[in-house]
């Protein structure tokens, strides 16, 4: 058995990696921010709007993956399942576990509106998109 049969493929250990990188992600775009003296923008509003959009993102990505595993599918994206799986969070979106990606970082977004956080947000929507 390879590294493969050895990662933790739990819906919520990789939902809680996914989270952690958009913090990281986070992070770093605010210190990017702060050293090129770009505009950022605070706001209680966006911070509490950032965190319930990081929560939504959080369970989709969650309720997907275990929606997955439950049916018994591979969650790695190379495979191709034979039939769709329709309800659960699957009735919202085609591909709800991406769909939770993209809302975690739009909600990180929201935390601090600024520049690197939204080009990162874009790099990440558009192939996901595709």
């Amino acid at each position: 058995m390879g590294i493969r049969g050895r990662v933790n493929t739990s819906p919520s250990g990789l939902t809680i990696a996914y989270l952690m990188m958009t913090l990281l992600v986070l992070w770093v775009s605010v210190e990017i921010d702060s050293l090129l003296g770009l505009p950022f923008v605070e706001s209680p509003l966006l911070l509490a709007l950032g965190l319930v959009v990081v929560a939504v993102g959080f369970a989709f990505r969650y309720l997907a993956l275990r929606k997955l595993l439950a049916l018994e599918r591979s969650i790695q994206w190379q495979h191709v399942p034979r039939t769709l799986a329709e309800n659960g969070v699957f009735q919202y979106s085609r591909n709800p576990a991406y769909l939770g990606i993209l809302l975690m970082l739009l909600g990180a977004f929201l935390f601090g509106v600024n520049w690197p956080m939204l080009v990162v947000l874009a790099a990440v929507f558009i192939p996901l998109n595709r």
